[in-house]
């Protein structure tokens, strides 16, 4: 990723964090998975609309056990994915207000301690760029 803030040019801007090697108590521990919401909404510069929606899944094959989360955000929302079994988080961020990057990742990395990270960025817009 050559840019470490999302631009205003275009409609929305989704960050996806693939996380390898997590930190598994703190993957399974739902304050821990709250207080990475409110850090990185914050670090981020968003406004938290309402509570998180937390689920602690444990239905299925072992590799998609885990803890569920949702926050809405004033300018959209953040989701999560926390695999028990193997040490894994999938984090969405997607706002049409932009914000750093950089600080995203930093909050995946100090609350979940994840050995590798993963960064998918797409800008959102349907009109023609």
């Amino acid at each position: 990723m050559s840019s470490t803030t999302a631009s205003n040019k275009y409609w929305g801007y989704h960050l996806a964090l693939d996380c390898a090697g997590c930190n598994i108590d703190k993957i399974k521990d739902s304050d821990n998975i709250v207080s990475f919401l409110n850090e990185l909404i914050s670090v981020t510069g968003m406004q938290k609309w309402g509570e998180p929606l937390i689920q602690n899944l444990q239905e299925g094959p072992d590799h998609i056990r885990g803890i569920s989360a949702v926050q809405l955000i004033s300018t959209s929302s953040i989701t999560c994915h926390f695999c028990d079994y193997t040490g894994e988080a999938y984090i969405d961020f997607f706002s049409c207000k932009s914000f750093s990057l950089d600080a995203a990742v930093s909050c995946a990395q100090k609350y979940f301690g994840p050995r590798h990270i993963r960064q998918h960025y797409l800008i959102r817009s349907a009109q023609p760029l």
